[in-house]
């Protein structure tokens, strides 16, 4: 089982590299899995996740988080794309996150969540999860998961 991973600090400036290493690996990935990805609709999607789950983690974290691992696999015929911290779990995120899954209209009036929204609907699934290792720092996990043609 080939699962490619790739550690960015977690800063802002540091997207555009993730944006980079997903979509020269992607077709590698794919490749890999006898998947194919026509028109590039996947990798899209994928990519704009992964920069809004990316920018929200370094916005939000508190305390700030150091390192973000970034981690692509193939899992019961899905692609995970998941986004792991250092920093803090996420106080009341696997309720947004739940709650993303279910909205069926865009919160438009609302200044914050609609990013968890989008990709929540660019995606088949969401699931987060968090392991405190020591003190409130610990590892928070956000999978993304995504349907793709053999």
């Amino acid at each position: 089982m080939a699962v490619f991973r790739r550690t960015f600090d977690a800063h802002l400036d540091q997207l555009s590299s993730a944006r980079t290493w997903l979509n020269e690996v992607l077709p590698e990935f794919l490749t890999y899995y006898e998947l194919s990805d026509k028109g590039g609709a996947l990798q899209h999607r994928m990519t704009l996740c992964l920069s809004e789950i990316m920018a929200n983690t370094i916005d939000y974290s508190s305390p700030p988080a150091d390192t973000l691992n970034v981690i692509l696999e193939y899992k019961d015929r899905a692609i995970i794309l998941s986004v792991e911290d250092d920093g803090s779990p996420f106080e009341g995120f696997e309720i947004a996150v739940n709650a993303a899954k279910r909205a069926h209209d865009v919160p438009t009036l609302d200044e914050r969540g609609r990013g968890l929204y989008l990709v929540g609907n660019m995606c088949r699934d969401l699931h987060y999860t968090t392991k405190n290792s020591h003190g409130s720092q610990g590892v928070n996990r956000l999978m993304m998961v995504y349907d793709v043609a053999a």
